[in-house]
C-alpha cells in the first residue's frame, strides 16, 4: 500500500513539472498559429492548431482556430462538427457562436443563421464577418431588404480595411435605404466636417502598386496576340513591370477593381488585388458575328473611355467600358455590348446586331447599368434593332440571356442609364427640333409590361439643351447641367432633382455666382430674359460671342461628379470675368445637395485639370469612387484624396 501511494505521489510530481511545459508549448503552437494565418499560410496555421490540440485536447481556443481555418479552406464538413463540440462543452461561448453564424451563412443555410444569430448574440460574440456574409448571401438571393437590415449592426467603425472593403461591396449591392443612410452618415463626416470648416484641401494619393505576384495572365491571352508562354514567367513578370508604365483609368464604387492602360496592351483589369490582361472570350457569351468582339480587343482602352466612363457591377467584378460619341461617330468599330470580367480577363460578348449603322438590325450600345441586384446588366442601343430607334436591353447573367426589356419613339442614347431605388431607370430623352424640349425618361416594370414616363424641361434645346444625366440611389438626388447655342454649347446651370419623390426640383435652376462662388437660384423667365437680352445686345452691337461670356452672371460648368454617397457634387467652373476685367479663371467647387451651400476645394489647380477634346488622352477628367478622385490632369491621371 505504501509503496503504491508513493507511486502515486511520484506520478503526480512528475504530472506537475510537465505541465507547465505542456501549458508553454501550447501557447507557442497557439503563436505561431496566428503567425501563419497572418502570413496567409493555412497549411501551416491548421498543423498549429493541430499540435496545440494534441496538448491540450479540452481547451477550446486550438480547436475554434482550426475551425477558422477550415472555414478559410472551405471545408465546412470539418469546421462545423469542430464548433459544435465546443459548443457541446461550453454552451455560452462567443468565439464558438461568431464561428457557427459565419458556418450557417458560408453554407447558404438562412435558417440556421436566423436561428443561431440570437444565441451569439446574447452571448457577445463578434459577429461581424458573420454579418458581411449573411448580408451578401440576402443580396444573392434577392432580399436587399433584408441584407441593409443585417449591415445595419455591423460596427462600422470597429471593422478593419479587408472588413471595411467587403462592407462596401455588400453595401453596393443591396441598394438599401437604411444601410446607405447609416453609411452615408457614418462614412463621410470627415467630410461633413472638413466643409463645414471650409477646409477642403486635395492631397496626391497613391494607387497601389503592381507586384509580379499580383500579375495572372490566363493562357488565352498567349493564344490572342500569337506567342508562346514565357519559361520563366515570373522573370518575365518582374522585367515587364519594371519596364513598363501603368495608368489607372477608372475605379469601381466599391474600390475593390479598377481599369488600367499600359503601352503596347489592349487593356488591364484589378480585382480583389489581382491584375489580369484583357483577352477576348471564345466559351462565354454568343458568337462574334461581326468582329466587334476582336476590333474593340485590338482598340486602345484609353481611347475607349468617353463621359460615362467605366460601368461596374456592385460586386466590382463585372464592368462596360463606354463612349457614347464615339460609338455614335465610329460605329463601325465596337457595336455590341461587351462585358469585363474583371477577376480574369475575359472580354464577353453578350448580344450581336448588324455591322453597319444603316443596315439591317444594327443597334449601337450608347450607355449601361447593372441591376442593384447584380443579375442583369442594362443597356440603350441606338439603331434599327426595333421599331424605334432606341430601346432598353438587358442580359441576364444567370439565364446568360439578352432580352428587349423597352423600346420608345424618343431619343434615349445619352449617358448615363441608372436604376434607381425602386428598380426604375432614368435616362435623358433628346430632342431634335430648336423648339422641342428634352426631358428625363423614367422606364419601369409594373404588372409585368415596360412602361416609359416622360417629365419634360421648360426650355426648348436652343436654351437648354444637356449632355449628361448625374444620380445617386443613395442619396436619391439626381443633377443635370444645360447649355445654350447662344454660349456656344458651354454648360451655364443645373438642376438639383428628386425623381423618387415625384421629380421634386425639376426646372428649378441654379448657377455657380461669379461674384462670390455662391450659388444663384434662377427662373426658367429670367433665364429665358437674360439669353434674349444677350442675343439683342450682339445682334444690334455686331460684337463676338465673348461678350456675353463677360457680361454672364455665373461661371460655366466644365464638369461635375458626384461623390460615392451622392449629397455632394464637386463641379469643376469656368469664370470669364467681366467686361471691366475680363481675366478668366477656373474654380473646383464642392455643392452640398441638401441646401446648396458651397466651398471652394483647393490643392490642385483646377487649370490644369483637362475638359474638352484635349482631355481623351487624359481620361477621366473627375472621377469620385470610394475617397479617391482620380482626376485627369496635364500630368496625366492622378490620385487625390481629401486631406483628413
Amino acid at each position: 500500500m505504501l509503496r503504491k501511494m508513493v507511486s502515486i505521489l511520484l506520478a503526480l510530481v512528475l504530472l506537475a513539472a510537465c505541465l507547465p511545459a505542456v501549458a508553454e508549448g501550447y501557447s507557442d503552437m497557439l503563436a505561431k498559429a496566428e503567425e501563419y494565418l497572418a502570413a496567409g499560410d493555412l497549411a501551416k496555421a491548421l498543423a498549429s492548431y493541430q499540435l496545440a490540440q494534441r496538448l491540450q485536447p479540452e481547451e477550446e481556443t486550438a480547436r475554434l482556430g482550426e475551425a477558422n481555418v477550415r472555414i478559410l479552406q472551405g471545408d465546412l464538413s470539418v469546421a462545423i462538427p469542430l464548433i459544435d463540440a465546443v459548443l457541446e462543452q461550453n454552451p455560452i461561448s462567443p468565439d464558438a457562436w461568431g464561428l457557427k453564424c459565419r458556418a450557417d451563412v458560408l453554407s447558404g443555410d438562412i435558417s440556421a443563421f436566423e436561428t443561431d444569430v440570437v444565441f451569439a448574440e446574447v452571448c457577445g460574440a463578434e459577429l461581424t464577418d458573420a454579418y458581411l456574409a449573411a448580408a451578401s448571401l440576402y443580396a444573392d438571393v434577392g432580399m436587399p431588404e433584408k441584407a441593409a437590415e443585417v449591415l445595419a449592426k455591423a460596427d462600422i467603425g470597429a471593422m478593419n480595411a479587408e472588413q471595411q472593403q467587403r462592407y462596401r461591396e455588400t453595401l453596393a449591392r443591396t441598394g438599401g435605404a437604411e444601410a446607405e443612410s447609416a453609411d452615408a452618415s457614418a462614412g463621410n463626416s470627415a467630410l461633413d466636417s472638413a466643409f463645414e470648416e471650409g477646409r477642403l484641401i486635395l492631397e496626391n494619393a497613391e494607387l497601389p502598386a503592381i507586384t509580379a505576384d499580383a500579375v495572372e495572365i490566363a493562357d488565352e491571352v498567349w493564344e490572342a496576340v500569337g506567342e508562346e508562354k514565357p519559361a520563366d514567367f515570373d522573370a518575365f513578370i518582374s522585367g515587364f513591370l519594371a519596364e513598363t508604365t501603368f495608368t489607372w483609368l477608372s475605379l469601381s464604387p466599391s474600390g475593390n477593381s479598377g481599369i488600367l492602360t499600359a503601352e503596347g496592351l489592349p487593356g488591364i483589369c484589378c480585382y480583389n488585388g489581382k491584375y489580369h490582361i484583357f483577352y477576348p472570350s471564345r466559351t462565354r457569351g454568343v458568337e462574334d458575328t461581326y468582329g466587334n468582339l476582336a476590333k474593340m480587343y485590338s482598340m486602345s482602352y484609353q481611347m475607349l473611355l468617353g463621359r460615362e466612363g467605366v460601368v461596374y457591377s456592385p460586386d466590382g467584378r463585372y464592368a462596360v467600358i463606354l463612349n457614347c460619341e464615339r460609338v455614335l461617330q465610329m460605329a463601325q468599330y465596337y457595336l455590341d455590348p461587351v462585358v469585363i470580367d474583371l477577376s480574369t480577363g475575359e472580354m464577353i460578348l453578350t448580344a450581336t446586331y448588324a455591322n453597319k449603322i444603316n443596315q439591317g438590325d444594327m443597334a449601337a450600345v450608347t450607355t449601361a447599368a447593372f441591376s442593384s441586384d447584380g443579375r442583369y446588366l442594362y443597356y440603350m442601343v441606338y439603331g434599327k434593332g426595333t421599331e424605334f430607334r432606341t430601346a432598353l436591353y438587358r442580359y441576364d447573367f444567370q439565364e446568360d440571356k439578352t432580352e428587349l426589356c423597352y423600346s420608345g419613339s424618343d431619343f434615349h442614347y445619352y449617358p448615363r442609364l441608372f436604376e434607381t431605388k425602386d428598380g426604375a431607370f432614368l435616362i435623358l430623352q433628346d430632342a431634335i427640333h430648336a423648339d422641342e424640349t428634352m426631358g428625363i425618361t423614367r422606364i419601369s416594370f409594373e404588372n409585368g409590361v415596360w412602361t416609359g414616363t416622360d417629365r419634360l424641361f421648360d426650355q426648348g434645346i436652343a436654351d437648354w439643351r444637356c449632355h449628361e444625366l448625374l444620380y445617386s440611389a443613395h442619396s436619391g438626388y439626381a443633377v443635370v447641367s444645360g447649355a445654350c447655342s447662344l454660349l456656344g454649347g458651354v454648360d451655364y446651370a443645373f438642376q438639383r432633382i428628386r425623381p423618387e419623390e415625384d421629380f421634386a426640383g425639376l426646372n428649378r435652376y441654379y448657377g455657380i455666382s461669379k461674384e462670390d462662388g455662391r450659388v444663384l437660384a434662377m427662373t426658367a423667365d429670367e433665364i429665358s430674359a437674360q439669353l434674349d437680352s444677350w442675343t439683342n445686345r450682339l445682334k444690334d452691337s455686331g460684337k463676338s460671342v465673348s461678350t456675353v461670356y463677360h457680361e454672364a452672371p455665373v461661371q460655366f460648368i466644365l464638369k461635375t461628379a458626384l461623390s460615392p454617397d451622392g449629397r455632394y457634387a464637386l463641379m469643376l467652373t469656368l469664370d470669364y470675368g467681366t467686361n471691366e476685367n475680363p481675366t478668366t479663371s477656373r474654380h473646383l467647387y464642392l455643392v452640398r445637395l441638401d441646401d446648396l451651400s458651397v466651398r471652394e476645394v483647393s490643392g490642385i489647380d483646377p487649370i490644369d485639370i483637362r475638359v474638352g477634346d484635349m482631355s481623351v488622352n487624359f481620361r477621366p477628367v473627375i472621377e469620385w469612387n470610394t475617397d479617391t478622385l482620380l482626376i485627369g490632369t496635364k500630368d496625366g491621371v492622378q490620385a487625390y484624396r481629401f486631406q483628413p
